[in-house]
């Protein structure tokens, strides 16, 4: 390194003369400035002395109880911090502070004149103190003026000095740094357009930039060897990015296809045929295991090459299999990997959502035989036994009462079929509980002028199917009862989180009340409404409301942990 002559070194060494040239002279103008910092306030303070003496007249005419009040103001002002730095300041000149001590010996006169009462001492003495007051006021300017003046002074010498000294330094710039870099900035223009014969550089200098220049043509030399075998490079790079953009489009096309539309042997192809295409293939086949129907194979051209092939498994089950026959150039195996995973994964929810759907369809199915069979067995057991009674009594009145309960229990058994079928339904048509029981309660409407309302906040993936039936015929059970017994005008049906945080079902009635738990021979509403809520792991309460009516409380537990 060339530190002989260093740009650094000199540079360093002239802005440090100019960093200490301005700091003495802004030390300098600074003290100046501190020492102006009370200027104003000593002649705002000196110039109200005279208005206070004018005031202190004036109180002692009218106001003689706040003359020491006045006085106690007078004497602050007069010995302000800001005045009494006057005897002690370096800077002050002795004309001013001459005046200021005349002007606090004449205060002691007339301040005896005041405590003293004597109004017309005071007052012959008054013009000749406000005088004495002006003058130091106009001491005090003056000495403010000079200061200025010489802050002025030393600013102005201060530019001349600073402007010397910025021409210096531009002409030393331009000689020994502009001009060798411009010439530096002519070459790097040269070798970005390519022209590594740049113009000539003063390597001799005997500095960092002659040591610049010395390795910028050094580093020139070296790019002329580099340029010539990165070209090759690049191009090659640029063709396997082509090449692998190419392929991010076909798994984006082919990934596109088998999202957005049902996988089909029309699909397949398509997916089948932008892979030959963009692979160049000869051949490309595919064979699904369990769906022939489904099975694909294109011939671009007849090759005698042998076949290659993959296996198109998840989680272990063998799929499909994907065979290609490939042509001179070699097929890009990572497309063709990740093409077959898309094709598996299709096919692999394709069949897990047939799975579903029969369970779901299967789930369905027991749930109507499970409460087929639940509903319907007390009354068909009760037919069975009545048609024996009838078998065996002679009894012509009897018979006649037998057969009037079998009509009577028939009817009802049929109802509850109805009830049932309506129920099925709409647990599988809708799969919202608010508006399964918006429809519940919509088919009970007809059936009384009472009012019916409904309020449901409880989220519907909290129940499955077979829950939902129970709840659903609980609500049905409870409004039909309020509707036959209570002879009420409003019906509230809430489902929601009460206060404790528990999931909660109200069915409730402003009829003429519960008249007793226990239910009459022959109806088993209750008894079922119970059944069901321990089916929900519930807890289950019906009583009067001390407003009048009856309510039906279901407390249930936290369903989405009990799926």
């Amino acid at each position: 390194m060339r530190t002989k002559h260093s740009i650094t070194r000199r540079i360093g060494f002239y802005f440090l003369i100019m960093i200490a040239s301005a700091s003495l002279i802004s030390s300098i103008s600074l003290g100046i400035m501190w020492s102006n910092r009370s200027d104003a306030s000593m002649i705002n303070i000196a110039g109200s002395l005279r208005m206070q003496s004018y005031r202190l007249l004036y109180e002692l005419e009218h106001h003689p109880d706040k003359i020491d009040q006045r006085l106690a103001e007078y004497q602050a002002s007069l010995n302000s911090p800001e005045l009494l730095g006057l005897e002690h300041s370096l800077f002050v000149t002795q004309p001013v502070k001459e005046d200021y001590q005349r002007l606090k010996a004449i205060w002691q006169v007339m301040e005896g004149y005041i405590q003293a009462g004597q109004k017309q001492p005071y007052l012959a003495n008054l013009e000749s103190y406000a005088s004495q007051v002006n003058s130091f006021v106009f001491s005090l300017q003056a000495f403010a003026e000079l200061k200025l003046k010489l802050a002025i002074g030393v600013i102005t010498a201060s530019m001349l000095l600073i402007m010397l000294l910025a021409y210096f330094g531009i002409w030393y710039t331009r000689k020994r740094i502009i001009f060798p870099l411009s010439q530096l900035m002519t070459a790097s223009q040269q070798v970005k357009n390519e022209d590594f014969d740049h113009i000539q550089l003063n390597v001799n200098e005997p500095n960092e930039l002659g040591e610049l220049s010395t390795a910028f043509t050094q580093m020139a030399r070296e790019l002329a060897k580099l340029y010539t075998s990165l070209e090759q490079e690049v191009e090659n790079k640029t063709r396997r990015l082509i090449a692998v953009n190419r392929s991010l489009l076909v798994m984006y096309q082919c990934s596109q296809l088998l999202t957005s539309k049902p996988i089909s042997q029309e699909l397949l192809e398509q997916v089948l045929r932008n892979v030959m295409d963009n692979e160049c293939l000869n051949a490309i086949e595919i064979e699904i295991y369990g769906a022939d129907y489904w099975n694909v194979s294109l011939v671009h051209q007849v090759s005698p090459q042998a076949w290659k092939s993959l296996i198109i498994a998840i989680e272990n089950e063998k799929l499909a299999e994907l065979r290609w026959k490939s042509s001179l150039v070699c097929p890009d195996e990572r497309l063709i990997q990740s093409v077959s995973e898309m094709i598996g994964r299709s096919l692999y929810v394709l069949q897990t959502q047939k799975q579903q759907q029969q369970l779901v369809l299967m789930e369905e199915r027991a749930i109507i035989a499970r409460e087929l069979h639940d509903s319907l067995a007390q009354s068909l057991t009760f037919f069975k036994i009545q048609v024996n009674l009838l078998k065996r009594s002679q009894d012509p009145a009897k018979q006649q009462q037998i057969l009037s309960d079998f009509e009577q229990a028939l009817n009802e058994a049929y109802s509850q079929l109805r009830e049932l079928l309506a129920t099925f339904r709409l647990t599988i048509q809708e799969a919202n509980l608010a508006q399964a029981l918006e429809h519940v309660l919509a088919s009970l409407q007809p059936q009384t002028t009472a009012q019916i309302r409904l309020q449901c906040k409880l989220p519907s993936h909290m129940f499955n199917a077979q829950q939902q039936v129970h709840m659903l015929q609980i609500v049905r059970e409870a409004v039909i009862n309020a509707i036959k017994h209570a002879q009420a005008s409003e019906i509230e049906v809430l489902a929601n989180t009460n206060e404790d945080g528990e999931h909660c079902l109200l069915i409730r009635d402003n009829g003429i009340g519960l008249q007793s738990d226990i239910e009459p021979d022959g109806h088993y509403g209750l008894t079922i409404m119970k059944e069901r809520t321990a089916q929900l792991q519930g807890e289950f309460a019906i009583y009067k409301r001390a407003e009048g009516g009856t309510e039906v409380r279901v407390l249930l537990p936290n369903m989405m942990i009990k799926r």
